[in-house]
């Protein structure tokens, strides 16, 4: 009986010991992209009776080749009432390659880890709802180029009871796509910004 006890405390510890480690600084590769370790559901949270959606805001469908844009992300439950909520967010292009740069604006509830090249931005401490819904908001920067390449922005958001535990939880995942434009006025004014005007950019481009 001694030992079951022990045990059972181990067990307690450890599961509690992981929780707080993934709610200040999640696994990586859980945004459920290609080549990703699949979704913050396997093998981690699960087992809850929440459900919601989450989206961001702040990206066009049409995406200037080296802009920052203002990005945020939001979780809202349709169903229950989660207390806590985290994410995990990674753009990609085409060919399932990272691009652009995701930039910390709080650091207090975000950062940044790099694992295979991919770059994700998550929550750091898990946040409370207000509400029925939560929010992170960061910066992107866009690629450089080329025109017309699909970017991809893979996220994923957990719904978790704050149970101090993996279990009760849920998770929701969603996409966004948008298309590159403006390489070559950006690229003319990098190269010249002294005396290059929008105009003169964009009447270059069309002759090209």
């Amino acid at each position: 009986m001694h030992y079951r006890s022990v045990y059972t405390l181990l067990g307690v510890v450890l599961c509690t010991i992981l929780f707080f480690s993934n709610s200040s600084n999640p696994p990586n590769k859980r945004t459920g992209a290609p080549g990703d370790d699949g979704t913050c559901a396997d093998g981690c949270h699960g087992g809850g009776g929440f459900s919601g959606t989450v989206d961001i805001s702040g990206l066009p469908s049409t995406i200037q080749a080296g802009q920052v844009y203002t990005i945020t992300l939001t979780a809202t439950a349709t169903a229950g009432s989660p207390s806590t909520g985290g994410f995990q967010i990674l753009a990609l292009n085409e060919a399932n390659q990272n691009v652009g740069d995701l930039i910390v604006t709080n650091g207090a509830e975000t950062g940044t880890n790099t694992q295979s090249g991919r770059e994700y931005m998550e929550h750091r401490g898990d946040k409370t709802y207000s509400g029925n819904s939560v929010s992170w908001t960061f910066n992107w920067q866009a690629p450089n180029g080329p025109n017309d390449e699909e970017i991809t922005l893979w996220f994923v958001s957990v719904m978790a009871n704050n149970n101090m535990e993996n279990s009760g939880d849920n998770v929701i995942t969603n996409t966004f796509t948008g298309t590159i434009t403006g390489a070559l006025i950006h690229l003319l004014f990098l190269l010249f910004p002294k005396w290059m005007s929008p105009a003169l950019a964009r009447m270059m481009e069309r002759q090209l």
